[in-house]
């Protein structure tokens, strides 16, 4: 159940841009505020690994993991602004460094 009162849908064709260069694709699937599927990730565009994702949009607040094939475990965090905006910061799971920081295209809709 949200904690919030507006919730975010996801477009279909949505990408997460990377300041290290990376942009990620992604196949999810949502449920309420619950998302999985595949994220296809790669510099320049140009995917060259695919990983499973999991995570939820409660109110202004996006958490979503990407398990990528090189056992590298990434936490995308952060938040939706008013106009559907989501952009935050990329953790490591396994030491807590932020690795990058992301944003994602095009904007999210409200869903009432």
């Amino acid at each position: 159940m949200p904690t919030h009162d507006i919730k975010w849908r996801l477009p279909a064709d949505w990408t997460i841009v990377q300041s290290n260069g990376w942009h990620v694709g992604t196949e999810l699937a949502q449920d309420g505020n619950s998302l999985i599927g595949k994220a296809n990730g790669g510099r320049d565009k140009e995917p060259d690994m695919t990983g499973i994702a999991n995570g939820s949009i409660d109110g202004d607040h996006f958490h979503m993991t990407i398990y990528w094939p090189d056992n590298m475990i990434c936490n995308y965090l952060g938040t939706v602004d008013a106009d559907g905006k989501a952009e935050g910061t990329i953790v490591d799971a396994s030491t807590g460094t932020t690795i990058a920081n992301w944003y994602g295209e095009p904007a999210l809709s409200e869903w009432r």
